[in-house]
């Protein structure tokens, strides 16, 4: 194991620490691309709705490369603060998320009938429409 991978799950381990574990979400989304695996491991095994939340942050920082681990993440069966952890990963990964554009069209479609989880949505889908200019029309036909 490399000193970076070692390092990797030290701070994946001070996740589970409440004291430890914004800094250790903060050093893992600093860290990059090669912390996306191991951030996915820790999503899958967490029972921590906080936990779940600072990884996606986490992931969010990382940027575009997060985007398959990001979309893989069931947004309606882990509820609202997961839904909204992700779609502010989306806003602050910008333009360059404008792949999740279908998937957030269809997020909107399936939650008309929830006020909350569809703002968050159409909040996410107007970032990445001015940034993109790609939703405009797709917002036109609902």
């Amino acid at each position: 194991m490399s000193s970076e991978e070692e390092r990797i799950a030290e701070l994946i381990k001070v996740l589970d620490d409440e004291k430890g574990r914004v800094s250790s979400a903060w050093a893992l989304g600093k860290i990059g691309e090669s912390a996306l695996p191991a951030l996915g491991d820790a999503f899958e095994k967490a029972n921590d709705i906080n936990k779940k939340v600072l990884i996606i942050k986490a992931m969010g920082m990382i940027g575009r490369k997060s985007l398959p681990k990001l979309i893989e993440i069931p947004l309606r069966k882990e509820g609202y603060w997961i839904h909204s952890a992700i779609m502010r990963a989306f806003k602050n990964i910008g333009k360059e998320a404008e792949e999740v554009i279908p998937l957030l069209m269809n997020e909107v479609l399936k939650n008309i009938d929830d006020p909350e989880t569809y703002g968050k949505t159409i909040s996410t889908l107007e970032k990445l429409g001015l940034e993109t200019k790609k939703v405009i029309p797709l917002l036109i036909r609902l």
